[in-house]
């Protein structure tokens, strides 16, 4: 075997078994992050209409002002951070959102204002319509 077909070998098993390994790794959702979150504060200023939705086997769906349903996504807790990431149209994005010390609200700090968004849980075990 030629040393690049070596490498080239190499790299495909590594690249498997870290698949594999990354495949086999399942996020433990923490019971307290499960349900509906609803916004309460956006500094931007926009209506607070987004309502995310966390499962236990680590899915998160964003629901839109109508509780409409929105892109699925993906999270992962690090350090106590949750990271959300979501594919659209256009590709992957990713949101951090950091749970407050009491666990009764999650900050999204926003990338292009640096602005903040604030999540609660919902009073009840649904998505809550945004108010006209």
């Amino acid at each position: 075997m030629k040393p690049i077909q070596a490498i080239a070998v190499l790299a495909v098993m590594t690249l498997s078994q870290l698949a594999l390994a990354s495949s086999s790794t399942q996020t433990q959702v923490p019971r307290w992050l499960v349900g509906f979150w609803v916004q309460t504060v956006d500094e931007d200023g926009k209506p607070r209409t987004d309502t995310l939705e966390f499962k236990s086997d680590g899915a998160v769906v964003e629901h839109g002002p109508s509780c409409q349903r929105l892109p699925a996504g993906a999270i992962h807790i690090y350090h106590g951070n949750i990271y959300a990431t979501f594919v659209i149209r256009k590709g992957p994005i990713a949101i951090v959102l950091v749970p407050s010390k009491d666990l009764k609200h999650l900050t999204w700090t926003s990338y292009a204002t640096g602005n903040n968004a604030v999540f609660e849980p919902s009073k009840v075990a649904s998505c809550v319509p945004a108010k006209s």
